[in-house]
């Protein structure tokens, strides 16, 4: 598993953020996100790698990604085709609570009917209200069919995940500051030694590199040629131009051009 191509999907983080889609050829390269994701084969096969750990879903199985849970997706057989449905953690718990837990990590699925359906309905929604909706309706259905045919498991919701998760969203938002390892670790109340050993084990990533990732990645959607390179360094938070050069080199394998 190679850190520098750890992105994070911060759009999960919206508010009642939801996606109900089929997907032909599905990929997605490593990455992680705020929300919950059930991955449904219909046909072919999908290797899910999650939390470095390889997982084959064949047809007729589903997949549930957890929230926070590293993953990257890709099709084993030509033309799989996939159902994908995400949304914020804050409206698959109170469904998961209604349940009586959550699904393992590989499951039978055979609801591909219903799906069908619920997706039809999804695009045609005249309004965001409705598309919502229609969403909350789907995962209640799905999830309730799939506790009267397979075992649930109960749900993780440590205070340590919990605290990760505010962690992560903080340096998306807060990366182009000064940010480092004794400001952060003061931020949530930690030693700066307690604070390193926490994000290390949650991320398998040490706190700066993770955070220079980070900048690394907004520096490359801020070159257009208008701005010099300096510019570019020091407006996604680098504190020196070897730190941003030698950065951007290992995450893109070349050196910036202004």
């Amino acid at each position: 598993m190679d850190p520098l191509s750890y992105y994070y999907e911060s759009i999960s983080d919206t508010q009642n953020y939801h996606s109900l889609r089929c997907k032909i050829k599905p990929y997605a390269p490593l990455h992680f996100h705020s929300a919950i994701e059930l991955l449904l084969v219909q046909e072919g096969e999908m290797l899910a790698v999650i939390n470095g750990k390889e997982h084959r879903v064949t047809a007729g199985h589903g997949c549930f990604i957890d929230k926070f849970s590293t993953h990257t997706l890709s099709e084993t057989l030509p033309n799989t085709k996939v159902y994908v449905c995400m949304g914020n953690c804050e409206l698959f718990d109170p469904v998961f609570s209604d349940v009586g837990g959550i699904p393992p990590l590989l499951f039978p699925f055979s609801e591909f009917d219903l799906l069908n359906t619920a997706i039809d309905y999804y695009r045609e929604a005249p309004n965001e209200a409705l598309q919502l909706a229609v969403f909350k309706g789907t995962i209640a259905l799905l999830l309730a069919r799939m506790a009267q045919s397979i075992p649930l498991l109960e749900a993780n919701n440590s205070p340590a995940s919990a605290e990760i998760c505010t962690v992560l969203r903080y340096i998306n938002e807060h990366f182009t500051e000064d940010l480092h390892l004794s400001s952060l670790a003061a931020t949530f109340g930690y030693s700066p030694q307690y604070f390193s050993r926490f994000f290390h084990k949650y991320m398998n990533i040490h706190l700066t590199e993770y955070i220079n990732i980070a900048r690394a990645n907004y520096a490359k959607r801020l070159m257009d040629g208008k701005k010099t390179v300096a510019e570019v360094a020091f407006a996604s938070g680098f504190g020196s131009m070897p730190t941003f050069y030698r950065t951007y080199k290992k995450v893109f394998g070349t050196l910036p051009k202004g």
